[in-house]
């Protein structure tokens, strides 16, 4: 789904257990520093969601793009008017509140449609949409065994994936197959995100993934250029500083630390590359700057009439009258200066008592 602020897709279209989308600003930070990138062959070996490529894409439109389909999400992707159409029957029966378990009756009817279901069934969307689980579900029988709950998203998918595939060139193969075949060549960089160590487990129910696959994976560390993945739970960084004092020789490469959004423990992505300078980058930056002020111009202010000032104070203590005086009559002037007779007094009056303002504060 389109985010309501970006101008581009803040998540892939289809939900994808562990994808990158909330990481994605780590990532593009570390694009921006790749020099030259629009002259790159960047190779996903473990496409997931296509997320990777998808903003790789967007950061470097000319560049080549080759994505390893590791997880079947092609396929899910060429059904999506099918998932589309099948969600909509099971909204349709649903009567439940947001979040609330889904009556047996209910249950009943939803389980007759999908076993009735001839076509594809897309079982990772539909447990997104029905069971709180973080585990993927391989086959209807286990998916059918757990209990429901309206998790029936608001906001349909949208059905249109060509924007998102945009420039990416699909492969699928096995993960070392493909780096092998461009291991050698110049101006590839490998992305690479494995299973976890530390599981085991592939979001690819199909593919079992052991920890040798994940030895075998670290070779990806010995190419070129690479953007690499990886948990720092215990272990998994010292696998690697264990291989490397026991001869093993990998290219020397720097590692972005952060804390995913939804655990506790941290991440690294290991990455080597051709950076730009420090200079290169204050330019990008500044002709970014000033791109954006010319698309979009100030707006002029509109002079709005001002309201004629009131000579009157917001608020004056009261004033004493002053006393009249009288008028005395005009004197002949004479040589001799006369003191001037000297003004009567009324009686003062008794101050009265201010008006108090009374000022309450508004909530």
């Amino acid at each position: 789904m389109m985010g309501r602020k970006a101008n581009y897709r803040t998540n892939p279209p289809l939900p994808f257990q562990g994808n990158r989308a909330p990481q994605k600003t780590q990532f593009m930070n570390l694009l921006k520093k790749l020099k030259d990138g629009n002259n790159k062959v960047f190779v996903d070996l473990f496409g997931g969601s296509f997320y990777l490529s998808y903003l790789i894409h967007l950061t470097f439109p000319d560049a080549k793009i080759i994505c390893n389909d590791f997880d079947d999400y092609k396929s899910r992707l060429d059904h999506i008017t099918e998932t589309l159409a099948l969600l909509k029957q099971i909204q349709d029966i649903v009567k439940e509140e947001k979040l609330k378990k889904i009556e047996a009756e209910t249950k009943t009817k939803i389980d007759d449609i999908l076993k009735n279901h001839q076509g594809f069934l897309d079982l990772t969307t539909l447990a997104n949409n029905l069971i709180f689980s973080s585990y993927s579900i391989q086959n209807l029988e286990n998916f059918l065994k757990h209990d429901y709950w309206n998790l029936l998203t608001k906001c349909n998918y949208q059905p249109d994936v060509s924007d998102y595939l945009n420039g990416i060139e699909i492969t699928k193969a096995d993960w070392f197959d493909v780096f092998n075949q461009y291991k050698d060549l110049d101006n590839v960089i490998f992305i690479a995100d494995p299973p976890s160590l530390n599981s085991g487990l592939s979001k690819n129910p199909k593919v079992n993934w052991t920890l040798l696959d994940s030895l075998k994976a670290l070779d990806v560390l010995k190419s070129k250029s690479f953007l690499f993945y990886c948990s720092n739970k215990p272990g998994t960084i010292d696998i690697i500083n264990y291989i490397k004092q026991n001869g093993t020789v990998f290219t020397p490469f720097n590692a972005l630390t952060y804390k995913r959004n939804t655990t506790n423990h941290g991440e690294n992505i290991l990455y080597c590359f051709d950076e730009k300078t420090l200079e290169e980058l204050e330019a990008e930056e500044k002709a970014l700057k000033a791109q954006k002020r010319k698309r979009s111009p100030k707006k002029k202010e509109v002079e709005q009439p001002k309201e004629p000032e009131s000579t009157e104070p917001f608020f004056t203590e009261p004033k004493e009258e002053e006393p009249k005086v009288e008028e005395q009559p005009k004197e002949e002037v004479q040589l001799k200066v006369e003191e001037k007779p000297k003004r009567k007094r009324s009686p003062k009056k008794k101050e009265e008592n201010p008006k108090v303002f009374d000022w309450k504060p508004t909530d």
